[in-house]
C-alpha cells in the first residue's frame, strides 16, 4: 500500500514538472 503511494507521488512529480518543460518551450517560442 505504501509503494503505491510512493509510485502515485513519483507519477505526479514526474507530469508536473513535464508540464513546466512544456510551458517554457510554449514560451520560449512565442518570444522568439
Amino acid at each position: 500500500m505504501k509503494n503505491l503511494q510512493q509510485l502515485t507521488l513519483i507519477i505526479v512529480y514526474v507530469v508536473y514538472h513535464v508540464k513546466l518543460i512544456f510551458v517554457l518551450i510554449y514560451f520560449v517560442s512565442t518570444f522568439n
